[in-house]
């Protein structure tokens, strides 16, 4: 039997409406797969910032606590925060008017004569100071299309930490401890 030229051409056609229809189909399968893994890259990277900046601000209030709260917050992390931005302060603590008294309880007095010495010693802003400590940094996951524009994903995540500030600690309050643990053994 021999083919026809029409029925040639309509055969040829269609093959290469199939192959158009496949590449079609293989340009979007191939932006929703590079879409996805840019947003799984994002996403990884954000996690890993959110989580570096947790641990770094709660170092950062924990030693600047730790100093009394009177040393620069940022000293005790310097070589880690790098281009991330830091905000250190000292904030008055639990006001005396928050505080309950409860006069039933047991040594009671000695409860008011406590309080007592806290007034004292910080006036009428609250018991302790409290350090806080807000750390923020910037997680991407970005590319460059071919026009040159960047393209994909962009956050600024942050983390901010409280820890109520120590009493400062004379340098005479440790003398003789060596000696003492020494004599132990």
């Amino acid at each position: 039997m021999i083919a026809s030229p029409v029925a040639a051409r309509v055969r040829t056609g269609t093959r290469a409406t199939a192959r158009g229809a496949i590449l079609v189909e293989a340009i979007v399968v191939i932006s929703f797969f590079i879409t996805c893994f840019i947003g799984v890259v994002y996403f990884r990277a954000l996690y890993v910032q959110k989580l570096h900046l947790q641990r770094l601000a709660r170092s950062a209030a924990i030693a600047h606590a730790m100093g009394a709260c009177a040393s620069d917050p940022r000293a005790a992390i310097e070589r880690d925060v790098g281009a991330r931005r830091l905000e250190g302060r000292t904030e008055s603590g639990i006001p005396f008017d928050a505080i309950p008294t409860v006069p039933a309880l047991p040594h009671g007095e000695n409860g008011a004569t406590a309080l007592a010495r806290a007034r004292e010693k910080n006036g009428d802003s609250g018991l302790d100071q409290i350090t806080v400590v807000r750390l923020e940094g910037d997680a991407s996951a970005t590319t460059r299309g071919p026009d040159g524009r960047e393209a994909g994903y962009r956050s600024t995540p942050s983390s901010t930490s409280y820890v109520v500030c120590a009493d400062e600690a004379p340098d005479d309050r440790y003398e003789g401890i060596v000696e003492q643990i020494a004599n132990l053994f």
